[in-house]
């Protein structure tokens, strides 16, 4: 579940996935017209990542997305693992 509201961003994890022991869970925005997504943070531990200040370029028609990646997040700043959830956002 992702919700944007007056006090930013909130990713929620709705289902029991983890990640393998040896990775995290990391957030990617892909703005419409973007030649590659940017890294809005790895999802701790605990499944909620709150961002307080949305990104400029999060708006309607951007593509959020999680990857598997390395503990402390991607080291390419790129997504390097496979992508298991996708989705829209819708009313910014």
């Amino acid at each position: 579940m992702a919700a944007v509201g007056p006090h930013g961003l909130l990713v929620r994890a709705v289902t029991g996935a983890a990640p393998p022991n040896d990775r995290a869970f990391e957030l990617w925005a892909i703005s419409p017209g973007a030649t590659s997504p940017r890294s809005l943070g790895v999802i701790p531990s605990d499944g909620e990542l709150k961002l307080a200040m949305l990104p400029p370029d999060l708006r309607d028609g951007t593509t959020l997305a999680n990857s598997i990646e390395p503990i402390g997040g991607s080291p390419t700043k790129q997504p390097t693992g496979p992508v298991v959830f996708v989705g829209a956002v819708k009313g910014v």
